[in-house]
């Protein structure tokens, strides 16, 4: 059981440290983005743009990250859209800019942390209230640790008489 155990621990631990690498290669996709179509434009006095050659393509990438863009910063994100004015598109994709820029120093926080064994024993220790959370049940803060600790309470019972249960539930299909 400690073997097994360990194996998962160290997988977690393993996929922890994946999953954040790869959150921050994403975010950085998103801000070069961004940063293409910011450089393919210049800010004039009077609130005018002066376009360059590329800014239709850059916008056009912009847009197609939209929602990967809303993935990280969620539903306050300011709108970029088909359609509004060059100056109001410019304008949130600054404020994008700095949110997601952001957004990359939490993410590149929570990657260092990753590599604390600690942060991985909790999220295995999580595992019963994640299991339920992800078939439907829904648990108040308060709670999850309770529903952890019955989880690993249920799964130590279950391995001590795994035997006896097998027996049990054999001898009431045979009958």
């Amino acid at each position: 059981m400690i073997k097994y155990s360990l194996i998962i621990l160290f997988s977690i631990y393993i996929y922890t440290i994946f999953y954040s690498f790869l959150k921050i290669k994403d975010i950085d996709s998103i801000i070069n983005v961004i940063e293409k179509y910011l450089s393919s434009a210049k800010p004039e006095s009077c609130r005018k743009l002066v376009l360059l050659d590329n800014y239709a393509a850059s916008l056009n990438d912009l847009l197609f990250y939209y929602p990967k863009i809303v993935k990280y910063r969620g539903f306050y994100t300011p709108t970029l859209e088909y359609g509004i004015s060059q100056e109001t598109t410019y304008a949130n994709a600054i404020k994008i800019y700095n949110d997601i820029r952001m957004e990359r120093n939490y993410a590149v926080s929570n990657f260092l942390n990753t590599f604390n064994p600690i942060v991985s024993v909790k999220k295995f220790l999580q595992i019963p209230s994640v299991f339920l959370n992800w078939i439907g049940f829904d648990f108040k803060e308060g709670s999850i640790k309770f529903i952890n600790l019955i989880g690993w309470l249920i799964a130590y019972f279950l391995n001590l008489y795994g035997e006896e249960i097998k027996a049990l539930i054999s001898s009431f299909l045979n009958n």
